[in-house]
């Protein structure tokens, strides 16, 4: 009902690249295709697991609508809406003006367009709340909801749906902050080092194929190489691929692990990389807190015999 009334969800998740001259390259040509390309074949999880979120969370606010009297017409209207002001977008109505830049300052926000969203939200409540404009009540619910639940939600689920405290912490204080222009990652990584987190480094995306270049010579210059190398350098090697040519190249590979690690017995990580966690994060059997504590009973048992 929804994707055949709303133009907006039909067009969620088809037009991922926010460069105008790939976008219009991409469309200009579309009639006289017999077919979708690879690329487009390859992004159709992509599109169809955004339009699924849209619309699992979008349907409760149609019917809310239609139950007060709208019409399916009004209601469609109010569903569309909040989808805009609520999810990342393409559109570059919905784009902040870094994201609106040249190819650097696009490379630069590259996955930035949630923690924009959710970063805009926040300051709107801020400016409610000084301007003594709206419910104080309804501000501090969007703060609340924006900078601790959403971003804390998202570390849970990230981390494989295992609870890490220290984990959800950094996640709860960072809030949407990583949206912000360069200094979000520099703010991320103090954190993790104020709590003692592993840390992923602050180089540019554009810059992370050559780390991965650097990191797949690395395994290949090793010697005696084990099963767990080899399925590294598989990684390596995709991630290299996908980011030159815009493929979900490790997507796949990925999946193709995780299947030979559900046949070998290891369901639950494997069907976790199906998903699309890392085979780390898909490997862990619970939250960093419980491991930490079971490796200091372990020394502690030690020092007593």
């Amino acid at each position: 009902m929804l994707y055949e009334s709303s133009v907006l969800l039909q067009n969620r998740g088809k037009y991922q690249e926010r460069d105008l001259a790939q976008l219009a390259k991409s469309q200009k040509y579309d009639k006289f295709r017999k077919g979708k390309s690879l690329q487009d074949k390859a992004m159709l999880n992509v599109q169809l697991g955004d339009q699924g979120a849209i619309v699992a969370g979008g349907y409760a606010v149609y019917k809310y609508y239609k139950n007060k009297g709208f019409s399916h017409k009004e209601a469609i209207k109010k569903f569309e809406s909040v989808t805009e002001s609520t999810q990342q977008s393409g559109d570059i109505s919905e784009q902040s003006y870094w994201q609106r830049g040249g190819s650097l300052a696009k490379a630069a926000t590259t996955f930035r367009s949630s923690p924009n969203q959710y970063l805009r939200k926040e300051l709107q409540a801020v400016r409610g709340i000084l301007t003594q404009r709206g419910s104080l009540t309804q501000h501090a619910k969007t703060l609340v909801i924006y900078h601790v639940v959403l971003p804390t939600l998202f570390q849970w689920v990230s981390n494989g749906f295992v609870w890490d405290k220290d984990e959800q912490k950094r996640a709860a204080i960072l809030g949407s902050l990583n949206g912000l222009f360069m200094l979000g990652d520099g703010i991320d990584y103090v954190l993790r080092k104020m709590l003692k987190l592993r840390s992923f480094g602050m180089q540019p995306t554009i810059l992370s194929v050559f780390k991965d270049l650097g990191d797949l010579i690395g395994i290949a210059k090793k010697e005696n190489k084990t099963s767990e190398d080899n399925l590294r350098a598989a990684r390596k090697a995709a991630d290299v691929t996908g980011k030159m040519t815009g493929l979900p190249i490790k997507a796949l590979v990925d999946i193709e692990q995780g299947v030979e690690k559900i046949s070998d017995g290891k369901l639950e990580e494997g069907l976790k990389q199906v998903a699309g966690l890392s085979p780390y994060i898909a490997g862990q059997k619970g939250s960093k807190s419980k491991q930490t504590s079971r490796a200091r009973r372990g020394r502690t048992k030690r020092k007593r015999r």
